[in-house]
């Protein structure tokens, strides 16, 4: 089983800073994740490491995987 994120939800796993272990749908407006995935978060040049998929910031910008 997955964790599965609308494109439209502002969570890691929808983030272009984010560098976890994600995929798409055919149609690229779901973002689908291992549960407990982490990733590094490289926004504004910092490096933030151990990430959860479903966390939230004030700094997300929709990641170009989807639509």
């Amino acid at each position: 089983m997955s964790n599965k994120y609308s494109s439209n939800q502002k969570v890691c796993a929808n983030c272009t800073f984010w560098m976890g272990e994600r995929k798409t749908d055919l149609s690229r407006s779901i973002t689908e994740c291992v549960p407990n995935t982490k990733g590094d978060c490289h926004e504004g040049g910092m490096k933030r490491t151990g990430k959860m998929n479903n966390a939230t910031c004030s700094k997300w910008q929709k990641w170009g995987g989807v639509k």
